[in-house]
C-alpha cells in the first residue's frame, strides 16, 4: 500500500513538473503559454524555442521521464498490482496537463500519454493509430489537430476491439504484444486517457472563448482542431501584444 500511494503521487508530482514552462525561460527568457498555442508541450516549444529543444523535451522528459518511467517503475520495481501501474500513468498525465505549480495550466499531454500507453503494451494501437493518421495527414487533410482528435477517439475502441477480437497473428507474437486477454485495468486506462486529452482540449489553458466566433463554435474548434480558431497559423503564431 505504502509503495503503491508512494508511486502515484511521485507520478503526478513528476508530471507535474512545467518542463515547456521551465526550458521556455531558460532557454529563450519568454513564457510560453504567452506565445502560439498557449501551451506549455513541447510542440509549443518546437515553434517557439527551437526545434531540437523541443523534440528534446518530448521525447525525453515529457514522454519518456513522465510518463514511461513511472510505469515501468511500478512495474518492475515496486511490483505494484495493474490498477497502480495504470494509476501512475494517468496521473502524470493529469499533472502534466494540469500543472499546479503554474496554476492548474500545462500541456496537451499528447507526448506524455503516447510514452504511457507504450509502457501498457498499447504497441500495435500505436501503430495502426500512426499509420491511419500519417495517412490522413498524407491524402486527405493536413491538420494534425485533427488526426490527433480521430486517434484520441480510437483508441479505446481499438484496444477493445483487438482484445475481444484479436487479429490473426502467431500464437508467440500475440502473446507477446499483449492483444490475448489485455487485462481490464489497460482497458479502463485508454479510455481514462481519452477522456483527459479531450477534457485538455475544451478546457485549453483556462482561456475564454474568442468572442467572435462565440461559444459553441470555439468549442468544435478546440475539440476537432485543438485551436480556437479556423486557421492554424494565426493559432501557432501568437504572440504577446
Amino acid at each position: 500500500m505504502l509503495e503503491t500511494s508512494l508511486l502515484i503521487v511521485g507520478a503526478y508530482l513528476l508530471g507535474s513538473i512545467p518542463s515547456g514552462y521551465v526550458i521556455g525561460k531558460l532557454a529563450a527568457g519568454i513564457d510560453i503559454r504567452e506565445y502560439g498555442s498557449g501551451n506549455v508541450g513541447a510542440s509549443n516549444v518546437i515553434a517557439h524555442v527551437g526545434k531540437m529543444t523541443g523534440i528534446a523535451q518530448g521525447l525525453l522528459f515529457d514522454g519518456f521521464l513522465k510518463g514511461y518511467a513511472p510505469v515501468m517503475l511500478g512495474r518492475y520495481v515496486l511490483e505494484v498490482d495493474l490498477w497502480a501501474q495504470c494509476a501512475a500513468g494517468i496521473v502524470a498525465i493529469v499533472g502534466h496537463n494540469w500543472s499546479p505549480f503554474i496554476g492548474f495550466t500545462g500541456g496537451r499531454g499528447v507526448a506524455t500519454s503516447m510514452a504511457v500507453t507504450l509502457a501498457l503494451d498499447f504497441w500495435i494501437e500505436m501503430l495502426i493509430m500512426g499509420v491511419v493518421s500519417a495517412a490522413g495527414i498524407l491524402f486527405i487533410a493536413r491538420d494534425t489537430g485533427f488526426w490527433t482528435f480521430v486517434s484520441i477517439l480510437a483508441f479505446p475502441i481499438i484496444a477493445l476491439t483487438l482484445t475481444t477480437a484479436p487479429l490473426p497473428l502467431p500464437d508467440s507474437l500475440s502473446a507477446a504484444s499483449g492483444l490475448v486477454d489485455k487485462p481490464p485495468e489497460f482497458i479502463l486506462a485508454s479510455a481514462c486517457i481519452s477522456l483527459i486529452l479531450l477534457g485538455k482540449r475544451l478546457t485549453a489553458n483556462w482561456e475564454g472563448p474568442h468572442n467572435e466566433y462565440g461559444f459553441a463554435r470555439v468549442m468544435v474548434y478546440r475539440l476537432l482542431w485543438d485551436r480556437d480558431v479556423p486557421r492554424k497559423v494565426e493559432w501557432t503564431e501568437r504572440r504577446p501584444d
